[in-house]
């Protein structure tokens, strides 16, 4: 006799057991996000404060060839290259330094063809505007040239907070450039003329935040300086405005000003010490104290722990 049999069902989730478990799965979506986010931003800033100690050592190694740092820019000179060409052979950039032609300008030909090459120490990784926002005046080929992150510290713009005197600058038609910083205009600077303390003394500092728009090529120290005072210090920035505050506007008088900043999370800015050390600024530091540590001769009575 045939005896007829039913399959066996498997028991399934009902439509409220799987809306449950759907909405167990979107809470733990919603808290992993923020944390990936935050080891992003982690793992970035490190990255940051790493390149910025491999800059603050290729200058030490400058100044132990030389015994002296290298100026940010030449002031008077005929090539207007950044202080950033000269370090390449202590960031193990030799065969790029040695392709440059000292004796032109930036603008020369076979200069410019060098800023097609991206120098990855030279980029945050949270920065966005990766190449020169000046035109095709410092493209090669018919190719835009990349930019830097990382600009050296010219000095406190206004009175020292201390004494109330006010800083050393010199005239020019773009904000004026400070001259009591480690890296600026002609600066010729020993690491035992920082009289304030070289782990006190900023040496340079991030400018990557993406409204700053003042990203020009990373070869250049200036545009010119032969017809004084247009001098606007390219590849080093005074200590004027607070952090992520003071965009170039495309008018004379900003340039040297536009403030330093990024966007990493926070607003704040990495920054190496005259020492080689790197630190992590943020943007409330109080601006006497920012003015302060930003003069390597100043003797302001301030130390920061930021």
């Amino acid at each position: 006799m045939h005896v007829s049999s039913r399959p066996n069902r498997r028991p399934g989730f009902t439509l409220i057991e799987l809306l449950v478990v759907i909405a167990i799965i979107a809470i733990l979506i919603a808290l992993l996000v923020p944390a990936v986010q935050k080891v992003r931003e982690a793992a970035a800033r490190s990255q940051c404060e790493n390149n910025a100690k491999q800059i603050a050592l290729a200058l030490h190694g400058y100044h132990d060839a030389y015994k002296i740092l290298p100026a940010g820019c030449e002031k008077s000179t005929t090539n207007f290259l950044s202080f950033h060409v000269h370090i390449l052979p202590y960031l193990e950039q030799v065969a790029l330094y040695n392709q440059f032609n000292l004796k032109a300008r930036y603008t020369n030909a076979t200069n410019l063809a060098q800023g097609l090459v991206e120098v990855p120490v030279y980029m945050c990784p949270v920065g966005q505007e990766k190449f020169t926002q000046y035109g095709s005046a410092e493209w090669s080929n018919n190719q835009m040239t990349y930019t830097t992150h990382y600009y050296g510290v010219a000095g406190p713009m206004g009175n020292n907070p201390y004494t109330s005197k006010a800083y050393a600058s010199n005239t020019t038609d773009q904000g004026n450039t400070a001259t009591q910083g480690v890296l600026g205009m002609g600066s010729k600077v020993r690491l035992k003329d920082v009289l304030d303390g070289t782990s006190n003394t900023l040496m340079l500092g991030e400018m990557s935040w993406a409204k700053a728009n003042y990203y020009r090529i990373w070869i250049r120290g200036t545009f010119d300086d032969t017809g004084s005072p247009y001098r606007d210090t390219t590849c080093c920035r005074n200590v004027q405005k607070s952090l992520s505050s003071f965009p170039y506007s495309g008018s004379i008088g900003t340039a040297n000003n536009t403030s330093f900043g990024s966007d990493h999370a926070g607003r704040g800015a990495v920054f190496a010490n005259a020492d080689g050390s790197t630190r992590y600024l943020s943007p409330d530091i109080p601006m006497g104290v920012f003015l302060s540590i930003s003069s390597y001769n100043g003797e302001e009575p301030v130390s920061y722990d930021q």
